[in-house]
């Protein structure tokens, strides 16, 4: 009898080893199946701002010299152009947020001083020349871009070079009430 029952522990006792030897299994099947589609994710946000990554802008001084005198400078580092690329000016200050564009009808109704649009922009560096005011205190004017990738996705760099995924312009622009169309505001 004695033998019956250490038999039947036996058993119990191997039947919770192999348990637990399949729960530990089972566990770190589910963490590496949670690394890899963490990797994929990754891999996937990678390759869609692969081409947005490329755009940076800059000004090279606040105010132009002259009307001639280009002080913003747009780099498309791709081999491929951008598209629907509309430079806004904020206050250095600004948070750096998508809701930046609705500060640009701040400064009063024409909207040609404080922005710019540019349907199609090749690749190398593109001048435009905008005035970036200064006021008291430090403050003054920074440029932010809105810009269509060639593969369709919509971006926004704010003024602390932080690439956001935003709304084409085509939807996010008649929500801040700036008016279309959106030429009007190209460089002459």
């Amino acid at each position: 009898m004695k033998n019956k029952i250490d038999n039947k522990f036996k058993v119990q006792i191997s039947s919770i080893i192999s348990g637990i030897a399949v729960l530990i299994s089972l566990s770190s099947l589910l963490y590496q199946v949670n690394i890899n589609s963490k990797a994929i994710e990754n891999q996937n946000t990678k390759e869609k701002r692969s081409q947005a990554i490329n755009v940076s802008m800059w000004y090279k001084t606040i105010t132009p010299i002259s009307r001639d005198d280009k002080n913003i400078i747009i780099n498309n580092a791709n081999s491929n152009a951008i598209y629907d690329v509309f430079v806004i000016y904020v206050s250095n200050r600004s948070p750096g947020k998508l809701s930046d564009i609705g500060l640009i009808t701040q400064y009063g109704d024409n909207l040609r001083n404080n922005c710019q649009f540019i349907e199609v922009l090749p690749p190398g560096e593109t001048k435009l020349s905008m005035n970036l005011p200064r006021a008291m205190g430090g403050e003054h004017a920074t440029p932010e871009i809105f810009f269509t990738d060639s593969n369709g996705k919509s971006w926004f760099r704010n003024l602390h070079g932080k690439l956001l995924e935003s709304k084409s312009l085509n939807q996010l622009l008649p929500e801040y009430k700036i008016p279309a169309p959106y030429t009007q505001y190209s460089p002459s």
